[in-house]
């Protein structure tokens, strides 16, 4: 762990942080035992990130998985766009309405934002072990970030 650590800390930008830490016994019959401990490695360098998991593979590491997650400033960036196009959406809608019915949209009330539920997240897949390995593979997805906008809409007639 200590050797990783030192080689994520050579990596520009990115952070290394350990967690837990746990040994059991492998087996019954023999005085084995299996110890493992979390390495977290953060960055927004998503190719130096995976070159060093590779490096790190290529040394023995075995990695348990891989995942992540949009920076704060890029989340907020996408939700507040998000926003804008659902309430874009919503007095679009509403205009629709109102002249379907041969009335004007006096304004709306009661408007209401919902935040997600979960914290967006990529998907990403890594290779299992293999020393052979150069870096996991790694396949990144979009990451769908949604704002729910909901409103009471008050109509005039014309």
């Amino acid at each position: 762990m200590t050797t990783a650590l030192e080689q994520a800390g050579r990596v520009p930008g990115l952070r290394a942080t350990t967690g837990r830490f746990g040994a059991t016994r492998g087996d019954d019959t023999r005085a084995l035992w299996v110890a493992s401990q979390v390495l977290s490695l953060r960055g927004s360098d998503v190719v130096a990130l995976a070159e060093l998991v590779g490096t790190l593979q290529a040394q023995g590491l075995a990695i348990d998985s891989m995942g992540a997650a949009l920076s704060e400033p890029v989340r907020q960036e996408a939700r507040e766009e998000a926003t804008r196009l659902a309430l874009r959406a919503l007095r679009a809608r509403a205009a629709l309405v109102a002249e379907e019915l041969g009335m004007t949209v006096s304004h709306l009330a009661e408007v209401t934002l919902d935040r997600d539920a979960e914290e967006p997240r990529m998907a990403m897949a890594s290779a299992g072990y293999d020393s052979r390995a150069a870096r996991p593979a790694v396949a990144l997805a979009e990451v769908p970030v949604t704002a729910r906008v909901s409103a009471d809409v008050i109509l005039l007639p014309r």
